[in-house]
């Protein structure tokens, strides 16, 4: 500021004295000197050395698995694509009652591998499609015994041999799949995660194979852990969504999930990438509670958009208990659908709102779920709806408090929780009537199903009062305190208006069909052909 007589700006001649404003931080710096240190230790400063995260290289793939054939080197992920852009479907063949999906002869797969890689004879054709059976790029299904030919089965008389022990050949009668149709309701299953490592009695010149690893399960460089994995999927899928975004005006952030998305090198990793949670190293049991439950909800919030892009969103109620009943995620062997992660691991096991029955039936699943349930979860997972809540990333450290944070987050939204003094209302989400007993409401138990009465709605109000910021917590408290209100819940919004031109998910999508026109997943399959051999004996 400039003070003194007339004269124009700058002109020092008049005798005028120039003073010069303080820096704006200087205000802060004396407003915060000024105020007593806070004495939650939360906010203390940290005194432990910095936890260095790794840092990921996009470009770089996770595999380093190869195969040369005719000269010609092809990664995992290469192979994988090759082989899925080239080779027959047939059209679902059918064999014992069973039609198979995106399934393919063993004669017309010999021609279709002849011309691929350009070879001169189908022997050659043959030894190739063994060595990438033994790798377990094709599977083998022997629809008389009920099930999948492996390389774990070599050494067995299980099955059909076509000489010197293989499981591939020239033939009508037997059916094979690629790896990625193998399990069409499991998202992660591209490729088999270090499934490309075994590959004994390797026959032909025309194939020569390099593995650069141990001899363990894991065929990436290093192993980073499941948290760092889950990670990667979040930096990778956000970076594929920021490249389809739309930045119009009118749409922006709106995401294109067509076949633009599903045609992108970087959605091709991704695919090849959350296939290492398979992993051994990414077994749910061998977690403690809080990593578990920052990964389950990490896994759980990646997989939901990748499942939106990859088979579809669903648009009614019939569709949608489908989806997250059916659609799954091999998780370090185990395969958990969405309801899975949700109801059988992160809610403790506790049976969802409208199912009879507890996800989990064994004891084996039944280790995998949370001892106790924390109704802050609900705050933390996107089901890719509108009323959901944003994705955050969570860790095992500092679970507790994000999950404060993000309830916290989610209840200050009108939206979400509304206070009508006026009218002596409280206005929910509807996610809180759903999960009512998470939430404190007590069930009365009316034989031979649960029924919450009006005097329950008061313990689900105190329970959201405990997340709320002052003035709004001051009014819930108003309103408990005087009593004679009413709660309201707030329909839940499902759309997917930020993702266009993606795929329609419907109920049965997933299943191959029988003869009999039944809808049938693989372990139905299973049942069925076990049955069928049983009787045939």
């Amino acid at each position: 500021e400039e003070e003194g007589g007339e004269g124009g700006e700058g002109d020092e001649g008049e005798g005028r004295t120039r003073r010069t404003r303080p820096p704006p931080e200087d205000g802060y710096v004396r407003l915060i000197d000024s105020t007593p240190d806070p004495v939650d230790p939360r906010l203390a400063p940290p005194t432990g050395v910095p936890v260095a995260q790794k840092s990921f290289d996009i470009d770089r793939p996770r595999s380093r698995d190869v195969m040369t054939i005719r000269g010609k080197t092809y990664t995992s992920l290469e192979l994988t694509r090759t082989l899925v852009r080239s080779m027959p479907r047939d059209g679902s063949p059918r064999c014992c009652m069973t039609r198979y999906r995106d399934a393919f002869v063993g004669s017309s797969g010999v021609s279709a591998l002849r011309k691929i890689f350009e070879l001169d004879t189908r022997d050659e054709a043959i030894d190739i499609g063994e060595t990438l059976r033994r790798g377990k790029y094709i599977h083998r299904i022997d629809v008389l015994g009920g099930k999948e030919v492996n390389d774990d089965d070599d050494d067995d008389d299980d099955g059909r041999h076509f000489g010197d022990g293989r499981h591939f050949g020239d033939d009508d009668c037997d059916i094979f799949v690629l790896q990625p149709f193998r399990r069409p309701r499991v998202l992660n299953s591209l490729r088999a995660w270090g499934g490309g490592r075994r590959r004994r009695r390797q026959t032909g010149a025309a194939v020569a194979v390099a593995a650069a690893a141990d001899d363990d399960d894991d065929d990436d460089d290093d192993d980073i852990g499941p948290m760092n994995v889950v990670r990667r999927l979040h930096y990778l899928w956000s970076t594929l969504e920021s490249r389809h975004a739309n930045d119009d005006d009118g749409d922006y952030g709106v995401v294109d999930y067509g076949p633009a998305m599903r045609d992108d090198e970087l959605y091709w990793r991704f695919e090849e990438d959350a296939c290492e949670l398979q992993c051994k190293s990414a077994s749910l049991i061998n977690m403690d509670e809080r990593t578990r439950m920052a990964y389950v909800i990490n896994v759980y919030n990646v997989m939901i958009k990748y499942a939106f892009c990859k088979v579809g969103i669903p648009s009614t109620s019939s569709d949608r208990a489908s989806f997250y009943g059916d659609v799954s995620v091999d998780l370090g062997g185990e395969i958990l659908s969405f309801d899975d992660l949700e109801h059988g691991i992160l809610r403790g096991n506790a049976r969802h709102p409208y199912q009879l029955y507890r996800r989990f039936t064994t004891p084996a699943r039944q280790r995998l779920a949370l001892s106790k349930i924390d109704p802050r979860v609900h705050f933390a997972l996107n089901c890719g709806g509108g009323s959901c809540p944003p994705v955050k990333k969570y860790t095992p450290e500092a679970i507790d408090e994000e999950l404060r944070l993000a309830a916290s987050a989610f209840c200050e939204m009108e939206d979400n929780v509304r206070i009508d003094e006026g009218n002596r209302r409280v206005h929910l989400s509807k996610l809180m009537y759903w999960y009512r007993s998470d939430f404190g409401a007590k069930p009365r138990l009316i034989c031979p199903v649960f029924v919450f009465t009006a005097k329950s709605k008061v313990d689900l109000p105190k329970t959201v009062a405990e997340y709320l910021s002052k003035e709004k917590k001051t009014k819930m408290d108003r309103l408990i305190r005087n009593g004679n209100f009413s709660v309201k819940f707030i329909d839940y919004d499902w759309s997917t208006h930020d993702k266009v031109n993606a795929k329609k998910y419907k109920k049965g999508d997933l299943y191959s069909y029988t003869v009999f026109g039944l809808r049938m997943g693989s372990t139905e399959f299973e049942s069925l052909l076990k049955l069928v051999s049983s009787s045939s004996k």
